[in-house]
């Protein structure tokens, strides 16, 4: 006599009587749509195990990649003089980093030639990689000479929405000021 299969959630087993009334079990091959819990768990394991060392090999290399966006938007000279502090010790601490300094409304009195006190600071950072972009729609609406803005400076349209493009992007954003 021969019992119906039992199905198990990995295996066909089925119990037969043998010649002296012994019962066999007999299991059968792995049903379903379930894998090997043990091989699943060595795959987990391995998984877990690669995954760790590649956190810890970049985590030892520091191989962060810094995209920065400040928005300066003070007129006041402090302001200038201490963004320019933040600079150099950003460049310091992550010299490879990407840095665009967005000056619009009174914030672009640091990039005017006939105004700014850290013109030879701008300028200065500039060489080192800092990006200073002046606000075309701010210079319209103040109706300020662009031939005033700093050579070393470029430009954007509108400053906002360079900011937000620039987040959409990945872009940290920092606003400069106190």
């Amino acid at each position: 006599m021969v019992s119906p299969p039992v199905e198990w959630p990995l295996y066909a087993i089925s119990v037969r009587a043998a010649g002296r009334g012994s019962p066999v079990i007999h299991i059968t091959e792995r049903i379903g749509l379930y894998p090997d819990l043990c091989a699943m768990k060595e795959l987990l394991l391995l998984f877990a195990l690669l995954m760790g060392i590649a956190s810890a090999s970049n985590a030892q290399s520091g191989a962060r990649h810094h995209r920065i966006v400040m928005q300066l938007v003070s007129g006041d000279t402090l302001v200038h003089k201490g963004l320019m502090r933040q600079l150099r010790n950003m460049k310091e601490v992550a010299p490879d980093m990407e840095l665009e300094v967005v000056c619009h409304g009174p914030g672009l009195d640091m990039l005017m030639g006939d105004r700014s006190i850290v013109a030879d600071k701008v300028k200065e950072f500039g060489t080192k990689g800092v990006h200073f972009l002046a606000c075309e729609n701010t210079i319209k609406e103040r109706k300020l000479d662009q031939a005033q803005v700093l050579p070393s400076a470029g430009y954007v349209q509108a400053g906002i929405i360079h900011i937000v493009e620039r987040q959409e992007d990945g872009w940290s954003y920092i606003k400069a000021g106190f």
